[in-house]
């Protein structure tokens, strides 16, 4: 009667979220207050990347929730649509918004700041993108351009726009100089709101609120881990505490570019990175061409997150992932996304490799009959062990009869390398159990890069490899590339 509850139970669940997504699919998006932009927010799909799972030695999936279809292209929609909600219910008169942005979010920020009347400023250091900055202005955005410096610079972007915003708050004359050299005005300024994007709660909460739970659902509840990359911590905050408060054995792992030092700090408890050092640091640094993410400070976002573990990824390698993921899905992506994907193959060869070892480790057991009931392993426990492992072993010598590549008429199939099958599980790992599914994010495309990270010209200038032509070779440097432990000094091995 119990299980006949529970089947019942779920039948009912599927068919309202069949009609949930029906109804979902049907509707008009409207947003009468907060404009068009605003209700094509979110909700955006989970889609399985086969290509990669081609790189990992076991059963696995590999899924990425796509916030690069968004309509400002990354996931800081959310968070900049959160932020002016926040903005707006303190009701304090602002009509003006700044921000200390490497892009993303000032694009972000812009069209939705224009639909409520507001005029948007945003400080960007100038090693961004020439397409963002392009972007911005056409967004009718009031652009101010900072030198690329360490947070610790009263010159650095974020610190500029924070002044940008005190200055107007205790002078108003500010405002009004300010506002006659923008390009447009609606009428007097009283007051200039800074976002506060790496600081601000609204950030993470946005993430706790929508990107976790569409995880959750998308994902059915069943998940083993979550990559992402940090940039002001916000996503990797919201959905880590959604997704752990959920089931506390989801494991949430930091992808980190080379140069940040956030990895030192999940993995050993200091914010610190080796490009630090006094004899290596430079005064205004460029440490890696994958913009808005990596940090050398913990901002208030990020100490909110749940973080288990950490792996570096370098540039060089970005760039194989990125070309890989082209021809292989035919997905076009920033450095961000490329990252991020890395990332996930080798916390999931990591997360295999554990598995694996913890099942050789058992079946080592298997077989030796205890010496009575006294101890850990009783006779049931024993006699079940030993059935499991006849069975696997049976199931291996099926397996080696008919091969998985032939027919059993003898003919070769032909298949394509892109859509290569994951390699099978070594011996003894059973099939009957689930795969491991790991969850990553695509925050970025690779249309505001051109000018970088997909300019090849400008990958010699930093002395970056060009990725082979050849499939089969970029797949095999991949593979090579996807079992680093994610320590700064093996990652960071061809850019150093």
């Amino acid at each position: 009667a119990g299980a006949g509850a529970v089947a019942a139970a779920w039948s009912w669940h599927c068919r309202l979220d069949r009609r949930r997504r029906a109804s979902r699919e049907e509707q008009v998006l409207d947003d009468p207050v907060r404009g068009a932009h605003a209700a094509l927010v979110g909700s955006t799909p989970l889609v399985r990347l086969r290509s990669l799972e081609a790189l990992c030695a076991g059963r696995v999936e590999i899924l990425a929730k796509a916030e690069h279809l968004n309509p400002g292209g990354t996931a800081k929609d959310r968070v900049a649509l959160a932020m002016l909600d926040a903005i707006d219910s303190k009701k304090s008169g602002v009509d003006a918004v700044v921000e200390g942005s490497s892009g993303s979010t000032a694009i972000a920020l812009a069209p939705l700041a224009e639909a409520r009347g507001l005029r948007c400023v945003a400080v960007v250091p100038d090693d961004c993108a020439a397409e963002k900055l392009e972007a911005l202005r056409a967004l009718r955005c009031d652009v101010r351009v900072a030198r690329a410096a360490s947070i610790s610079s009263p010159t650095h972007y974020v610190n500029a726009a924070r002044q940008l915003a005190e200055e107007a708050q205790h002078d108003p004359a500010t405002t009004k100089r300010d506002a006659a050299a923008w390009t447009r005005s609606r009428g007097r300024s009283t007051a200039m709101a800074f976002a506060d994007q790496f600081d601000n709660p609204a950030n993470a909460e946005a993430h706790y609120a929508s990107t976790g739970p569409e995880i959750h659902r998308q994902t059915a509840g069943r998940l083993n881990a979550f990559v992402t990359a940090a940039g002001t911590g916000g996503t990797l905050a919201g959905v880590s505490r959604y997704l752990k408060e959920r089931d506390p054995r989801v494991r949430v792992v930091l992808a980190d570019p080379q140069g940040s030092a956030l990895f030192a700090r999940v993995k050993y408890g200091v914010c610190y990175t080796p490009e630090m050092r006094e004899r290596s640091v430079r005064r205004h640094r460029y440490d890696t061409i994958v913009e808005g993410v990596g940090l050398d400070r913990v901002t208030a976002n990020f100490r909110r997150a749940s973080v288990d573990d950490a792996v570096v990824v370098s540039d060089a390698d970005a760039v194989l992932m990125a070309h890989y993921l082209l021809r292989a899905e035919g997905l076009f992506l920033g450095p961000s996304s490329a990252l991020n994907c890395l990332a996930a193959v080798r916390v999931a060869n990591q997360m295999l490799a554990a598995a694996n070892s913890a099942h050789e480790d058992a079946r080592g057991r298997v077989g030796q009959r205890p010496d009575g009931c006294g101890g850990a392993t009783t006779w049931w426990s024993w006699a079940v062990a030993t059935l499991c492992a006849s069975a696997s072993r049976r199931t291996s010598t099926t397996a080696e009869r008919h091969p998985p590549d032939d027919d059993h008429d003898g003919r070769r199939r032909c298949e394509d390398p892109r859509r290569a099958r994951t390699p099978a599980a070594p011996e003894g790992n059973s099939n009957s159990r689930p795969p491991l599914r790991v969850v990553t994010v695509l925050c970025d495309s690779g249309q505001r890069y051109f000018s970088r990270f997909w300019n090849r010209d400008f990958l010699d200038s930093r002395g970056l490899p060009t990725p082979p032509d050849d499939f089969g070779d970029l797949q095999e440097a991949l593979r090579e590339i996807s079992w680093l432990d994610g320590s700064p000094d093996e990652s960071l091995r061809k850019a150093t």
